[in-house]
């Protein structure tokens, strides 16, 4: 005997279904950066360009001029783009 094909409509569902609505966690709240503000930051890694790369409350530092990996760098923030900033070293 061959196996039918259940297709798209006959799989079953993977979701529970209950008459609680589901909520989100409550977010944690992030300090706001703003372009000149200066923060300190724990250098990760290096790219390709020789730029520092960090991380600052869950978001993505590059840090133009700081040198090697493990080194804590004052930075003054340049840009800001979405969970992106770009700073440069003091």
């Amino acid at each position: 005997m061959g196996r039918k094909k259940l297709g798209r409509r006959g799989r079953v569902s993977l979701y529970v279904h209950s008459t609680t609505p589901l909520v989100p966690p409550p977010r944690e709240e992030r300090k706001t950066v703003s372009v000149g503000d200066e923060i300190k930051v724990l250098i990760e890694d290096v790219n390709r360009r020789g730029e520092g790369i960090a991380t600052y409350e869950g978001r993505t530092v590059i840090v133009r001029g700081a040198a090697d990996p493990g080194e804590v760098v004052l930075a003054r923030v340049k840009k800001v783009s979405g969970g992106t900033i770009i700073a440069e070293a003091v």
